[in-house]
């Protein structure tokens, strides 16, 4: 997110609004929790993070 320039706030708007962050697993933004691939489609499509780092 910092290399792009994004807040929490930015996130929580891509996948769906700010009460959606609460569905997020608890821990992917400090590494510990892993993205479903539903998630990973959404940041790929509205924030245009390429698949390829959201796979890695």
């Amino acid at each position: 997110m910092e290399q792009i320039g994004l807040k929490q706030s930015d996130l929580a708007e891509a996948m769906g609004g700010k009460n959606r962050v609460s569905d997020l697993p608890s821990g992917i933004l400090n590494g510990k929790g892993e993205l479903t691939a539903k998630m990973m489609r959404k940041l790929h499509k509205k924030i245009n993070i390429p698949a390829e780092s959201l796979l890695a």
